[in-house]
């Protein structure tokens, strides 16, 4: 993991950046070139312009999950980022060029030519954007490289529509005196230089390991016969192996590790810890000599293989097997559906209140002032400064509360607009305050957003074992086009720019600002209750997401049974916990009680497939014998094809239930641990787990636990402390 880090330390850092930078400076660049053009040499009404930018955004909206579909299934040795951009850049290069040679046609129905070639030009770009900002995956080695890379698109974004288009108001004051000197074709033929520039450096520059994503998890092919070469995270197997109590199997040989009986006489946990690391121990090493894999076919699904280094689909899938797992994205991803709708609450309320606000101003002969031009050039550049520092910020604290700030920032400076309304005297202080507020609060919303999107891209791969960045930052794209789109349908963007050049446009009511900042003020508290109750990628929890595909992006790395068995002895119990998986005094009465409330957490965090089936198996092995095991301990487990990864949900009781242990002490600290049939995790895991409970007085810190998270960071910082 360091030398990732360390590899997109300059090289994919400065490609990536430049890359982003340009695309949106030639954006901003020939939106205005097309803007001008048509209101001043070509005399169009501005309804039509209206139109354009509608068209605009619907397309964005259309467009954007087939590209992202597209992109998730791109094959190519140099990256499917680099293969779609590539594509997308050909095409707009063509297109800016057909812009360069505008002036010189004369069609007879110029408003279609113009919205045709705008139009192709934008599908154009969506080509070049969606992999830009999907590749931030490619960047979440660690959380803060995470959080820096996310404020890269939205500053460049910011510096290609806003600050372009606020720099530019001078120059579109003065545009009639100017125009007799300004040659449109240089518009046109910047924006191509610009655009071709920047993404050559993108393509030849990045490296490729960067530009093919980060690698998903390869799921099981249909049921064949397979090899160790073949061997997933997710399958389940059946496997005879030797183990350290004779010619048994390692579920006989975990039996008797457990059964106090078989200790020599030891009941206590300091025996059942040695005996168990020691079965473990030995079904890994003598395991790698004997292992027949025949898989399950209890155990299906709709997953299927990707092929290492290219993240391609087998190219047997039907189209139906392609598409099934993006509608399973967006069907079960919940975090990615609040995120989703954050996004368009928090773009809509943006959107809103910028069009309520230049038509407020335009109706006050204020928009054109040098006093608020200079607010409103000090509160972008404001925003801009709040991207840059937001890595810095979460660092010191954490992204919950910097959420949480924003939106409150934001709020404030909408409540300072009202009295700009009422008090006209103190326009000037009470809209530079309100404006700083609410660009302070806007940059550090639009780049915590951008962030919890890549985290929604591995809680998906977690939760359904298929990586799918590029729909997922495509359902990104139709939120901010989807909010921009709310927006003009209350305030027309060329209506609003049409002031700026001092045109009349249609007749209108007279605006007020309180009712839609009132109906701002709603959106913004919507989109916090959606993050406060239903976001759930922070802290420990995505702690464990992260460790769990880590440790299954390790299996999957294995080549053949003597590495897999090396692997397995690398295994760490914190890639089997969970925070939703600790319970804190469970009311039960009898171990039935107990077992469903534990399987029941399994089932939530989707690590088995069935809880009928998963169930049968534990019954299965509890009518070997008891699961207490000693000192108010208890440990039911069982292996089963019905699990997805191994996971440990453990409870504390509020009041202790005899569970058989051999010391006749009722248990109040039960450890239920879930893992696949593969012959040796199960043995692992329950070494591990004996490692830590021969710690001295961790079983009490567990049970004095007065919350799931602090239960959960125990048990870490205990493993912790054992491993180091």
């Amino acid at each position: 993991m360091k030398d990732l880090t360390a590899a997109l330390a300059f090289r994919d850092k400065f490609a990536y950046s430049i890359g982003s930078l340009g695309k949106e400076l030639a954006h901003g660049l020939i939106s205005c070139y097309v803007f001008l053009y048509c209101i001043q040499v070509l005399k169009l009404e501005v309804p039509f312009l209206g139109l354009l930018y509608l068209s605009h955004n619907i397309l964005g909206i259309m467009t954007a999950p087939l590209l992202g579909i597209i992109l998730d299934n791109l094959t190519c040795r140099f990256g499917k980022y680099k293969l779609l951009t590539f594509f997308g850049l050909s095409l707009n290069c063509a297109l800016l060029m057909a812009f360069y040679y505008l002036p010189q046609l004369t069609p007879s129905n110029v408003e279609l030519t113009v919205g045709a070639l705008y139009l192709v030009w934008s599908l154009s770009f969506f080509m070049i954007d969606l992999p830009s900002w999907s590749m931030l995956s490619a960047f979440n080695a660690a959380a803060t490289t995470r959080n820096a890379m996310a404020a890269v698109p939205c500053i460049t974004n910011h510096l290609g529509s806003q600050l372009l288009v606020i720099c530019a108001l001078p120059f579109l004051q003065q545009v009639r005196s100017l125009f007799d000197n300004f040659s449109y074709p240089l518009g046109a033929l910047g924006a191509f230089y610009l655009m071709l520039i920047s993404q050559s450096i993108f393509l030849f520059v990045l490296s490729n390991r960067t530009g093919g994503g980060t690698e998903p998890l390869a799921p099981r092919e249909a049921p064949t016969r397979v090899t160790s070469t073949t061997l997933h995270p997710y399958e389940s197997y059946q496997v005879s192996a030797q183990g350290s109590f004779g010619a048994l199997s390692p579920d006989q040989s975990m039996v008797a590790a457990l059964n106090p009986v078989a200790l020599s006489g030891k009941s206590s946990v300091r025996a059942h810890a040695e005996a168990t690391t020691a079965a473990a121990a030995t079904a890994a090493a003598e395991g790698a000599a004997k292992l027949e894999l025949v898989p399950s076919l209890k155990h299906q699904g709709y997953h299927r293989s990707y092929q290492r280094g290219n993240h391609r689909l087998s190219p047997h899938l039907s189209l139906k097997e392609r598409l099934y797992p993006m509608f399973q994205v967006l069907v079960k991803n919940d975090q990615l559906m609040v995120i989703f709708l954050s996004t368009v609450l928090l773009y809509s309320a943006f959107g809103l209140i910028l069009g309520a606000l230049i038509l407020f101003l335009s109706e006050q002969q204020l928009l054109l002032s040098p006093t608020l031009y200079l607010i409103i050039l000090l509160g972008a550049l404001l925003q801009l400064f709040a991207m840059a520092c937001f890595e810095r910020l979460v660092r010191r604290t954490n992204r919950t509360f910097i959420f949480k700030l924003a939106i409150y920032m934001s709020m404030g400076g909408f409540a300072l607009m009202l009295g700009a309304e009422f008090c006209v005297q103190l326009i000037y202080p009470l809209l530079a305050a309100a404006l700083f507020l609410v660009n302070l609060g806007g940059g550090l919303c639009k780049v915590a957003l951008t962030s919890m999107t890549i985290d929604t891209v591995d809680y998906g791969e977690f939760k359904l074992s298929v990586r799918t960045d590029g729909l997922i930052f495509s359902l990104r794209s139709m939120a901010y086009y989807f909010g921009h789109t709310i927006a003009f349908f209350f305030f027309g963007g060329a209506r609003c720019i049409s002031y700026v050049l001092g045109q009349s446009a249609a007749p209108h009511e007279p605006v007020e600002l309180s009712g839609i900042i009132l109906i701002v003020l709603v959106l913004l508290g919507l989109a916090l209750f959606l993050y406060l109750n239903f976001y759930k990628l922070n802290g420990a929890f995505y702690r464990n997401v992260l460790n769990n595909l880590q440790y299954l992006r390790q299996n999957q790395a294995r080549t053949s049974p003597t590495l897999a068995q090396l692997n397995a002895n690398k295994f760490m119990l914190r890639y089997a916990l969970d925070e939703s998986t600790m319970i804190i005094k469970l009311n039960a009465n009898n171990v039935d009680d107990i077992l469903k409330a534990m399987v029941q957490k399994l089932s939530e965090v989707h690590a088995i497939t069935s809880e009928h089936d998963y169930s049968a198996d534990l019954k299965a092995r509890l009518a070997l014998g008891p699961c207490g095991i000693a000192e108010g301990i208890a440990i039911p487990h069982a292996k089963s094809s019905a699990v997805r990864r191994a996971t440990v949900v453990v409870a504390t009781l509020d009041h202790p239930i005899d569970l058989g242990a051999l010391d006749g002490r009722a248990c109040d600290l039960i450890f239920l641990l879930a893992s696949p049939d593969d012959g040796y995790t199960h043995l692992n895991l329950l070494g591990r787990l004996s490692l830590l409970l021969n710690e001295s007085g961790f079983a009490n810190k567990l049970r004095a636990s007065g919350s799931p998270t602090e239960l959960f960071e125990r048990m870490i910082q205990c493993e912790r402390h054992i491993v180091h």
